[in-house]
């Protein structure tokens, strides 16, 4: 079978993280037998697990993943087979499981970080091969509901809901209290939050769901996460209003080929990941409040600034 890539963008995409579900008449794969992808005639790592069985056990849907180089301006097709060899090994992401805490190591270029049960923190520390963050340097998220209360989080039990070398999924159930400690909290909420890590990246998708398991409902003003410049900072939740401008995205057609960085007040826009480097001369790194990716390839960046805080958003 055919794996088709559209056109994705004007630049290669090296390693490129992908993942498709993929359904098969009954009795075609069997458990003894693996997904072969290839590139050109060289095998592609696989990670996958079944979704769906026949009553006779055979496989009816496969979600899976691979990493595939995608060239610049045009698309590309895999072949995709099932076989019964043995698949060779790859060195990519692990996963250890302690009693309390579970360890993401995410490969060459990866993180490696660190969660924990009952932990105020998202991550217990994260080292992305340059520095060291220890827990301190994660403050929250923090929920701030209507009337201006603060909601503070507690990541009380993490499990890994999905592992192989080529991603690891981490869900945590936890609770916002409202109040900053345990002894002055007045009432609870749920949430749970999910790690998705990527081996050989140097990033990690998170996501939250809140759960309102209070009384009435829940009117939320803002939910801010910051990574501080050290244990000690605080940072500032006010938001930065701007006007959003309609650029076009930065793929190629119809948009800016060229790309541009437009200041408004403390907050800079770009088109193109080949301009962020521009930010950095016209804002310290140090001043970075929070950095969202846009566009259908999230190659458009808002960016704004502040107080000496740290990122928050």
């Amino acid at each position: 079978m055919k794996l088709f890539f559209p056109k994705l963008y004007r630049y290669e995409r090296l390693q490129e993280h992908c993942a498709v579900g993929m359904p098969f008449p009954q009795g075609a794969f069997r458990e003894s037998m693996r997904l072969k992808v290839l590139d050109d005639g060289k095998e592609l790592p696989v990670q996958s697990r079944v979704t769906s069985r026949y009553a006779d056990g055979s496989i009816r849907y496969l979600f899976a993943r691979t990493m595939v180089d995608l060239p610049a301006g045009r698309g590309k097709t895999l072949d995709a087979s099932v076989v019964e060899d043995s698949a060779p090994v790859y060195a990519g992401l692990t996963v250890t499981e302690q009693d309390h805490s579970i360890e993401v190591h995410g490969g060459q270029d990866g993180l490696d970080f660190t969660v924990r049960d009952g932990s105020e923190h998202i991550v217990e520390s994260l080292d992305d091969g340059r520095m060291v963050y220890d827990a301190g340097r994660f403050a929250g998220p923090f929920l701030k509901d209507a009337d201006g209360n603060v909601w503070t989080p507690r990541f009380m039990h993490w499990r890994v809901t999905e592992r192989g070398p080529l991603a690891a999924v981490l869900r945590c159930n936890g609770s916002f209290m409202r109040g900053m400690t345990d002894a002055d909290a007045q009432e609870y909420t749920q949430f749970e939050a999910r790690l998705t890590a990527y081996a050989h990246k140097p990033w990690v998708e998170v996501s939250f769901r809140l759960i309102n398991a209070t009384d009435g409902p829940m009117l939320v003003r803002s939910l801010s996460f910051a990574l501080k410049s050290d244990a000690t900072t605080g940072f500032d939740d006010t938001p930065v209003r701007y006007a959003q401008r309609a650029h076009g995205d930065s793929v190629g057609e119809g948009s800016i080929a060229a790309g541009k960085v437009i200041q408004q007040e403390d907050v800079l826009e770009t088109t193109g990941v080949r301009l962020l480097n521009r930010i950095e001369e016209q804002m310290k790194t140090s001043l970075v409040r929070c950095c969202v990716g846009s566009s259908n390839y999230k190659t458009n960046f808002t960016v704004s600034g502040g107080s000496p805080c740290g990122a928050c958003c």
